[in-house]
Formats: structure tokens, sequence, C-alpha cells
């Protein structure tokens, strides 16, 4: 006998024709590997929405909002979101590759393996954030700020770190080898515990040797092949 016909493809979700600049989706909230690829979304409202494996790559989103969004394994790779509002958003797996994150917000978002590689985040807030492995590799992070985090074993290799805020926040087992630079960066009352920097890596390595010299109330435990250097 012949093979069971295939099931037919569901049809296409109707919340897809809303696509223009500043959108609602607050009556949409279904939105699964939804494709937004390159669309102009600007100040669109993605509020208590699922988006889970959605697709963003190369889109327009300066000013959304994706308050208390499920955004676990989206890619936005490439988009545009300035000043971007993402509250008590689940950005577990989420990708930003290359996203252009000017100036936007990150308050109470879940970062377990969110993945900011090559991402601009020059001026964008992390605030109460939590998670474990976040990337920041080759980031340009310029004046970004991390306040009251905690996301343990992050990848700082090779960012751009000028102005640098990191306040009240856990970093520990994170890796900072050859990131770009350290300079005029707040790190007071944070943690990097078991922290790496790469021995060749002056100006990461010159920046928390002279923090601790200087009786900085950051906790450091910063390794690597050359120095070990702890809080007297």
């Amino acid at each position: 006998s012949p093979p069971p016909s295939p099931p037919p493809s569901p049809p296409p979700n109707p919340c897809l024709k809303l696509i223009r600049p500043g959108a609602s989706f607050v009556n949409c909230r279904f939105l699964v590997k939804a494709n937004f690829s390159k669309a102009d979304l600007r100040n669109a409202m993605f509020d208590m929405t699922d988006l889970r494996n959605a697709v963003f790559d190369g889109a327009v989103l300066t000013g959304a909002s994706f308050r208390s969004a499920r955004m676990r394994g989206a890619t936005l790779h490439g988009a545009l979101l300035e000043r971007a509002r993402f509250e008590y958003t689940d950005l577990t797996e989420t990708s930003f590759r290359g996203a252009r994150l000017r100036e936007a917000s990150f308050l109470g978002v879940s970062l377990m393996r969110t993945d900011f590689t090559s991402a601009l985040l020059v001026e964008a807030e992390f605030k109460d954030a939590t998670g474990a492995q976040p990337i920041f590799r080759a980031a340009t992070m310029t004046s970004t700020a991390f306040l009251d985090c905690s996301l343990v074993s992050s990848v700082f290799a090779r960012a751009s770190l000028d102005s640098l805020t990191v306040r009240g926040s856990d970093l520990s087992e994170s890796d900072f080898s050859n990131a770009w630079t350290l300079k005029g960066a707040d790190l007071s009352r944070a943690r990097f515990t078991n922290a790496q920097a790469a021995a060749h890596n002056s100006a990461a390595s010159q920046l928390f040797r002279r923090r601790l010299r200087f009786g900085t109330t950051a906790r450091f435990a910063i390794h690597s092949r050359e120095f070990a250097w702890r809080p007297v």
C-alpha cells in the first residue's frame, strides 16, 4: 500500500500581516518560529509574546519592546536594536550576533548561553540580569553597564571594554582573555573570582592589578599563565 500522505502545512500566521513600524503584537502572543527577517518593526511591541525560535535576522527593531517575552532560541543576527527594551525577557540561547544594541536596556532578563558575539552594545545597560555562560566575544561594549547582575562564566574574550561599569555584580569564572582595554572601567563591589585574563593581555592585566593596589571593593582572583593576584 502507498505510504500515508504527509500532514498539510499549517496555515500562515495571520499575525504576520501586522508587520509594520509601530505594530503591536500583544494580541498575537503565539509567534513561535515566526520569520521577521529584514522587517521594519521599529517601535513595535512584542510584550508577553511567545517568540521561541523566531527569526529577526537583519530586522529593524529600533525602540522595540520585548517585556516578559519568551525568546529562547530566537535569532537576531545583524538586527538594529538601538534603544530596544528587554524587561524580564527569557533570552536563553538567544543569538544577537552582530546586532546593534546601542542604548538597549536589559532588566531582569535571563542570559543563559545568550550570544552577543561581535554585537555593538555601546551604552547598553544590564540590570538584575541572571544566567551563566553568556557570550560577549569581540563585542564593542564602550560604556556598557552591568548593575547587580549574576552572570558567571561569561566570555568577554577580544571584547572592547572602555568605560565598562560592573557594579554589585558577580562575573566569577569569566574569560577576559585578549579583551582590548578596560580604560576608565568602574568595577566597584564586583566579584571576579577565578576570572581568566591571558598573560599577554597587558591592558586587562594591568587594570586588575591596579584596582587591587588601590584598594578597590571588587573581589578578584585573576589567573593566567603569568599572574595570580588576590586581594590582601
